[in-house]
C-alpha cells in the first residue's frame, strides 16, 4: 500500500532509526490533523501564556530543489524548540484534498499559525520570511 511509501518519504536522510528517529518535524496529511495541532498549540503554557507558533511546510518529493529547503526547515525546527513544525508532502494519501482546501498550488509553501489563526502564508523557498513570522510571534 501507500503507507510504506509515506514512511520512507518521512525518513530523515542519514542517521540511525529510519523515520522513527527524533525529527522535530511532524508529518500531517489531513486538514483536521493540522487544525487539531494548531488548536492544541494555542493553549496557554506557564512560560507561553499566548500559546505556541505552528508552521507547516507543504512540499513535494518530485522537485529535488525542495530537498535543500527541507534540510533548512529541519535545521530551523532544531533551532526553535519553542515552535511546532509540521510538513505535508503532496504525495501523501489524501494530501491532494488537503492542499486544495488550504489553497496551496506551489511548492514549497508555508503557513504560520498563532493563537488558533493563520498569521502568514509564504510561497516559494523564502525561509527568511518564515523565520520573520516565527520571530514576530514566537518566544523571544
Amino acid at each position: 500500500g501507500r503507507r510504506a511509501v509515506q514512511g520512507s518519504i518521512c525518513g530523515k536522510r542519514g542517521g540511525s532509526g529510519g523515520f522513527l528517529s527524533m525529527s522535530t518535524v511532524r508529518d500531517v496529511a489531513a486538514e483536521e490533523d493540522l487544525l487539531q495541532i494548531v488548536e492544541l498549540a494555542s493553549q496557554p503554557l506557564p512560560n507561553r501564556p499566548d500559546g505556541t507558533v505552528t508552521v507547516i511546510m507543504y512540499t513535494s518529493v518530485e522537485d529535488p530543489a525542495n530537498q535543500a529547503v527541507e534540510y533548512e526547515y529541519e535545521r530551523m525546527s532544531e533551532q526553535r524548540p519553542d515552535c511546532v513544525f509540521l510538513r505535508c508532502y503532496k504525495e501523501y494519501q489524501g494530501a491532494q484534498n488537503f492542499l486544495a482546501v488550504r489553497n496551496v498550488a506551489t511548492f514549497p509553501f508555508f503557513e504560520v499559525f498563532y493563537r488558533n489563526a493563520g498569521v502568514g502564508r509564504v510561497a516559494g523557498p523564502q525561509l527568511d520570511r518564515v523565520e520573520g513570522y516565527l520571530k514576530q510571534f514566537g518566544f523571544v
